[in-house]
């Protein structure tokens, strides 16, 4: 590995929680909710360069608050109108080779570990893709309104982020993309292979006001 890069995706408009402010400002625990991503981030202290992706109406919001947490090679750049342009946009917005790696994260899941971190770093570099996951533990069924198989869940994993990326494999899936909006990286490196990692904490995605009320009782244990 050459450089590693961390593209943190604070975009979106978070109209789930029905409020006035896109989700990634709303207070956690006396700080906006990117902040907590953004920190975990910076404490893990390899990375060459942050990337803060932001909604273009708000670059200067997130400019500011973001500003006591950010070092000299870090920015602050627009997101796109999908996850996948937005984490497009972070790509481009450094200079980088087939050696170095990137960890791209969702600010909307604050709780990653720094283990979860280096244990990415190693995973992508020696596969090329890797992504934090945790496993279905519950009883999982295949329906509409009436269940009509039980789905064996002793391979099925949930897929969270952060997630890596080496730079050879980015190469070579920017020369194939289209116009396709991936969910994830999983979705954009498919067919090829990526590993998993059970996350080590536990690492929800704020969507709803009541994740949002579960992340304010778990910050306190």
């Amino acid at each position: 590995m050459r450089n590693l890069y961390g593209v943190l995706l604070a975009g979106g408009t978070g109209s789930r929680l029905d409020q006035t402010r896109p989700k990634q400002f709303l207070p956690l625990g006396g700080k906006p909710l990117f902040c907590h991503s953004l920190e975990g981030f910076r404490k893990f202290g390899l990375f060459h360069s942050l990337i803060l992706v932001s909604h273009p109406k708000h670059i200067q919001e997130m400019e500011e608050l973001a500003s006591p947490l950010l070092e000299e090679r870090d920015r602050v750049v627009e997101g796109g109108d999908s996850r996948h342009e937005s984490t497009l946009l972070g790509l481009q917005a450094v200079s980088w080779d087939k050696e170095d790696i990137f960890l791209i994260h969702d600010t909307a899941r604050p709780f990653f570990s720094q283990e979860d971190l280096f244990g990415l770093v190693e995973a992508t570099w020696e596969t090329g893709a890797a992504s934090l996951v945790s496993r279905v533990t519950e009883t999982v069924v295949r329906g509409s309104e009436k269940a009509t198989e039980i789905v064996d869940r002793e391979n099925l994993y949930l897929v969270k982020t952060p997630q890596g990326i080496r730079g050879d494999v980015a190469a070579t899936l920017l020369k194939k993309t289209g116009k396709e909006a991936f969910t994830d990286l999983c979705s954009w490196v498919s067919p090829l292979p990526v590993a998993l990692l059970e996350a080590k904490t536990w690492n929800p995605k704020i969507t709803s006001q009541m994740d949002l009320g579960l992340a304010e009782s778990y910050l306190k244990l």
